[in-house]
């Protein structure tokens, strides 16, 4: 790994809805998931936190943009290697594990002021 000792990396990314050969909307791809599983292959990489980016307000109606064939929603993860010292503190603890995107500077983007 290229994170340097007390370090942090933040990925943000949207699930997908893979298509099966008909066409049709098939597995469910969790990129949160795989990022999970590709730090546990590196020594002294953990998960420090994961918060939920939403498209539409929480609990929103989102059939019009999609519906269930199109994820509304972003993970944002922090990943940290070892030792990090401060691993509670600092401006994460005060934003809500779910929140609105906010301001996006393309369609797909996440917040602007998510991180």
């Amino acid at each position: 790994s290229r994170l340097a000792e007390g370090s942090r990396a933040i990925f943000v990314q949207t699930d997908v809805k893979a298509e099966d050969s008909r066409g049709s909307f098939g597995e469910w791809v969790d990129k949160s998931f795989l990022l999970q599983r590709a730090a546990q292959r590196v020594e002294g990489i953990v998960l420090l936190w994961h918060k939920i980016a939403c498209f539409d307000a929480v609990g929103g109606n989102s059939s019009r943009c999609g519906g269930l064939t199109k994820t509304r929603y972003s993970h944002m993860l922090c990943f940290g290697r070892m030792p990090c010292s401060e691993r509670h503190l600092g401006p994460v603890a005060s934003v809500p594990d779910v929140l609105r995107r906010g301001h996006v500077t393309w369609a797909r983007g996440t917040g602007v002021r998510c991180c």
